[in-house]
């Protein structure tokens, strides 16, 4: 096996980790991630949460297995944005949290850090957009169950 092919199943098994440790983190509170959603996606709130749970899980074993990878791929890209929007909608719900209550100081803590952790999961999200775009570009390299459909290592 070359260094190339272990970068593949590297980045392919780091990737895939990552969705389904987020997964089974966002199922455990599957009704509260449902209602934090809503102020940003007050339409159908419900079927973008219920997509998000399946484009994680779905996504993440088609890169990992290499198994019609450039539709995950370009999936992902899309799945990624909305977390962009997603982490930054939470960011602005705690600095208006914060804007709300000046006079709790804990508050303006909490707030502080939310805002913090959230705009740099937004840009963990932008990071993944980019690697799941590389996937639909180049697909999942070798050892993968199906071949690229049109273009992309073969």
């Amino acid at each position: 096996m070359a260094y190339t092919d272990v970068a593949w199943l590297v980045l392919r098994a780091t990737y895939a980790w990552l969705l389904l440790t987020a997964l089974k983190s966002l199922l455990g509170d599957r009704k509260g991630i449902t209602e934090a959603m809503r102020p940003m996606f007050p339409i159908a709130t419900e079927l973008v949460a219920v997509f998000m749970f399946v484009m994680m899980g779905t996504t993440a074993l088609m890169i990992l297995l290499g198994v019609w990878a450039q539709i995950a791929g370009f999936c992902m890209v899309v799945f990624n944005l909305m977390g962009v929007k997603f982490h930054m909608g939470f960011a602005k719900q705690a600095q208006q949290l914060a804007k709300a209550n000046p006079e709790q100081e804990a508050i303006a803590t909490c707030a502080a850090l939310a805002v913090a952790g959230h705009t740099t999961s937004a840009q963990k999200n932008i990071v993944l957009a980019g690697v799941g775009l590389f996937f639909g570009i180049l697909g999942t390299g070798p050892w993968s169950l199906t071949q690229p459909f049109f273009w992309g290592m073969k």
